[in-house]
């Protein structure tokens, strides 16, 4: 998970079934940076033979009338 971020990452080159540019998640932490927010990942708990990663995105809320000046 260290890498889930980075640009082009993949974690085995020998996975050729994919073929996406891992770009993905590098594009989804800019647009909640540019935003104001943030995008955090982490394991979720593998009981019960669920496993897998569990991404959270916060972005800040705003009333209209502070982001138009009204």
């Amino acid at each position: 998970m260290p890498h889930v971020f980075d640009r082009f990452y993949k974690e085995d080159s020998a996975r050729t079934r994919s073929e996406g540019s891992g770009l993905g998640t590098a594009i989804a932490l800019e647009n909640a940076r540019l935003h104001g927010g943030t995008i955090e990942v982490a394991n979720r708990d593998g009981g019960g033979g669920g496993g897998g990663a569990v991404f959270t995105l916060r972005m800040p809320w705003r009333r209209s009338a502070e982001v138009g000046g009204a």
